[in-house]
């Protein structure tokens, strides 16, 4: 239930999306600039704001990352002459092009290195396969999770997305990761479940379980390292603990607590919201944990506004080449905000997101 509580509503490993994208027919050099009408830095930097369950108001806001210049209007809706559609649920790059996955509107979309539409996927065509959820790109192809209760493996080429299989994996599947050859799959239950399902790209036909904590919501992939990270169980208010841990030889080793998680430059990065709602008041605790050492701080993040301490830390996402981090917030009625630090952990400026409900942040070159 990625942020439903919030809005009723990865980064992917860049050297396999690099190698997988390569082999793609669609994908050169200066692809990236085709059919746009707005141009775009080479140093860019993607907002998908998910915005709220039934409204069509998901945008892809555009900033450039290395001056900090922000287009304030939907870069999608600019380069396209449409709307994005209902609640965009995942963000992530394909060599120099970027993967949608739009779930209210049930589809996969690839756009060029501008936002420029390149294909669709209409996950409507597929009546079992249920709402599109979330998106990685293995060593044999792209794999989504839908609602269906399926992984499904999809390849791309000459501008056509295809469904080549689809595995039954549980319930209301979430987050799904891509990893040296494995697809993993955070398999939510809606609160029901507590398992992350793993595929073996070379048998997609069958599907072994590792025990995690109740309701899997994300996971994140640094440096040879699978962490993941949920909801836990619900007490009668609906509050929930969010307990996040790592998977090892497939075991799950509990670790902290967090409301979002990223993973980046030998950290991972949490971010603990919690609302009391007979006060309507919302507090945040950050915290850093060093994957060589073992080792968490609450300290990293430093000189930061005071106001992040009750701010709803919707998101965090890592620019992998320059590794600053950004703190998103959002509550699914104001506009949100974007936080940046620098690699140090050192504030350097807000920005507005111009949207609401920041799902994540992808970062591009050329």
């Amino acid at each position: 239930m990625k942020h439903l509580m919030n809005c009723f509503a990865t980064l992917v490993a860049v050297a396999l999306t690099l190698s997988f994208a390569a082999c793609s027919s669609d994908d050169d050099d200066d692809d990236w600039k085709e059919g746009a009408t707005v141009e775009l830095a080479n140093t860019r930097a993607f907002i998908l704001n998910e915005g709220t369950m039934g409204r069509n108001n998901t945008n892809i806001i555009y900033f450039d990352w290395s001056t900090g210049t922000v287009n304030s209007s939907c870069i999608y809706a600019q380069q396209n002459g449409k709307a994005l559609g209902d609640t965009g649920n995942d963000i992530i790059t394909y060599g120099s092009n970027i993967l949608v996955a739009v779930n209210g509107s049930n589809y996969l979309a690839m756009l060029n290195g501008s936002a420029v539409e390149k294909a669709r996927l209409s996950f409507a065509d597929y009546a079992n396969l249920g709402l599109i959820r979330d998106v990685a790109i293995g060593s044999k192809g792209i794999y989504a999770s839908s609602y269906g209760g399926y992984v499904s493996k999809i390849s791309y080429t000459d501008s056509k997305f295809t469904v080549q299989d689809s595995i039954k994996v549980g319930s209301y599947p979430e987050d799904v990761l891509a990893y040296n050859g494995k697809i993993y799959c955070a398999v939510s239950g809606w609160g029901a479940d507590s398992r992350v399902a793993v595929i073996d790209e070379s048998n997609t036909k069958s599907v072994s379980y590792i025990d995690v904590m109740v309701n899997p919501n994300n996971l994140v992939e640094c440096d040879g390292h699978i962490f993941v990270q949920g909801y836990g169980p619900y007490a009668a208010d609906w509050s929930c603990p969010y307990p996040w841990g790592e998977i090892t030889d497939g075991t799950y080793k509990e670790l902290g607590y967090g409301s979002t998680i990223a993973a980046g430059n030998g950290k991972v990065f949490t971010a603990l919201s919690k609302t009391d709602w007979t006060t309507n008041t919302t507090s945040t605790t950050f915290a850093v944990y060093d994957i060589k050492t073992g080792t968490s701080s609450s300290n990293f993040f430093k000189n930061a506004p005071e106001s992040m301490s009750s701010i709803n830390a919707y998101s965090i996402s890592i620019n992998p080449y320059n590794n600053y981090i950004y703190v998103a917030s959002g509550d699914g009625y104001s506009e949100a905000t974007i936080h940046v630090f620098d690699a140090s952990g050192n504030y350097q400026s807000s920005f507005a997101a111009n949207g609401l409900c920041p799902n994540h942040i992808i970062f591009l070159k050329n």
